[in-house]
């Protein structure tokens, strides 16, 4: 994992695990905010089989409900926790345990055997 794997730029606007609350609003160190169910994702250069289409957030869901532990460092999910639900991807923001966007393919299992628990 890169130091990039902590956030993704949208527009300028850096976007970190820890910036976005557990209902989806987004907010800046400048504290400019929005609701991230009206932004669009890069899909970063580190996330392999790209380059991918911006993606448009469809859902934002708690995490709570389909991870029991987070995907990359297999710490427990907290239970405020998110994922946000892109076209291609959902994003696990591991904000409290390893602070990384963990991006996953939906409806593939990749890398990760514990998916929807």
């Amino acid at each position: 994992m890169t130091d990039d794997e902590e956030s993704v730029y949208i527009e300028g606007l850096e976007v970190t695990p820890d910036s976005v609350s557990e209902d989806g609003h987004w907010v800046g160190e400048d504290g400019m905010s929005c609701d991230v169910r009206d932004m669009t994702f890069p899909v970063p250069n580190y996330v392999k089989g790209g380059p991918y289409a911006t993606q448009t957030v469809m859902a934002v869901l708690k995490a709570i409900d389909y991870y029991s532990k987070c995907p990359h460092c297999k710490k427990p999910v907290p239970p405020d926790s998110i994922i946000i639900m892109l076209e291609e991807f959902h994003l696990y923001l591991a904000a409290e345990c390893c602070d990384k966007m963990v991006w996953i393919v939906n409806g593939g299992k990749g890398d990760f055997e514990e998916r929807m628990v």
